[in-house]
């Protein structure tokens, strides 16, 4: 359990020691479960005091449970974590086709999109519709703040109201534009009226001069999973909203239709 970057006697300058050694526990309590500290502090070349102050801080956030007799074993967190990087997989690989036939319909650049760990919207797909120029800085994989985002705002609106308020309290509202949302009770009022809509929009709040419209994406149990937005220049958006939003609403009910 000491080599890093699978490179024996090779430090990594960029390492957290105490995140570096909080994972190689979990991995420990995977692999050997259930454990006392004792032999978990053995199995993972640390001090008692050290694996018992590993262990306890997992415990707090839910990734490892102690049971009657001391020993520890990994949380229901950690397969929930499991499941949502699963689930994005299969989203993503539900949600491709129909994403194409929705850019080519409208026009336009469509993302798929779901919430990160740390509440980021983030990007699982996108397809770029061949006959425009116009072109969204965006990747695979890539993150961006959940409030300043169409898709961000859909999944933030079916959040729980303690979820949301904890979200806007928390998290810092930068500005990215002139009408980027940057007040905690306008975006709560914000994610009120997405919800009962349906719908969101960014306009212009992330970037200048780019509006997006989205719709949320649930799963077989019924929650919002994910995030379709369709992408554009501001005026030539307004000037089909009505379509493209229809197109939105039908493919996210589609794909939603094809998860249950």
């Amino acid at each position: 359990m000491t080599q890093q970057d699978g490179k024996p006697g090779r430090r990594n300058e960029n390492l957290l020691q105490s995140v570096d050694h909080a994972l190689q526990m979990i991995e420990v309590l995977a692999e050997n479960p259930p454990l006392g500290v004792g032999d978990a502090a053995r199995l993972l070349g640390t001090g008692k005091s050290t694996a018992f102050r590993l262990l306890s801080t997992l415990e707090l956030r839910g990734f490892v449970k102690k049971d009657e007799n001391a020993k520890y074993r990994l949380g229901l967190k950690v397969a929930h974590l499991g499941s949502l990087v699963i689930n994005s997989f299969d989203i993503a690989k539900v949600a491709h086709p129909f994403l194409v036939e929705l850019s080519a319909a409208i026009g336009e650049t469509v993302h798929l999109v779901v919430l990160s760990e740390n509440n980021q919207a983030c990007f699982i797909d996108k397809v770029i519709c061949a006959n425009t120029s116009f072109r969204m800085e965006s990747t695979i994989g890539s993150q961006k703040s959940a409030y300043s985002t169409a898709t961000g705002k859909v999944l933030l609106a079916y959040r729980d109201q303690d979820q949301q308020e904890a979200y806007a309290r928390n998290t810092v509202l930068e500005r990215y534009t002139v009408k980027t949302i940057a007040n905690a009770e306008q975006l709560l009022a914000e994610l009120q009226n997405i919800k009962a809509r349906g719908y969101g929009f960014d306009e212009e709040e992330s970037e200048q001069g780019l509006f997006c419209v989205a719709a949320p994406v649930f799963d077989y149990t019924g929650r919002a999973a994910a995030a379709i937005s369709a992408s554009g220049p501001s005026e030539r958006m307004h000037q089909k909203l009505s379509f493209v939003l229809e197109q939105i609403q039908r493919t996210s009910a589609r794909v939603s239709d094809e998860l249950r």
